[in-house]
């Protein structure tokens, strides 16, 4: 990824805010996490809002990696 270029990075992975349920609160709360479908379900958490699509480079076991998303920046990243 060190040697990627801007225009090598296209949003092309839906992902969506990856929500557990508390009971204390009686309500879906969002983890701070945002990934794929399988990796939400994989983690046997509940589907939130989806914030759009993130490059597939950004992705680290199916979630989004904040350190990535930061060093290799998408221009029109939606919401993560």
């Amino acid at each position: 990824m060190d040697n990627l270029r801007q225009h090598d990075v296209t949003n092309d992975t839906q992902v969506f805010h990856a929500m557990r349920y508390d009971h204390r609160k009686g309500e879906s709360v969002w983890t701070g996490l945002v990934g794929t479908p399988e990796a939400i379900r994989r983690e046997r958490l509940l589907f939130g809002y989806c914030p759009g699509f993130a490059p597939h480079q950004w992705l680290r076991d199916g979630f989004v990696d904040l350190e990535l998303s930061n060093k290799h920046p998408y221009p029109h990243r939606v919401g993560i």
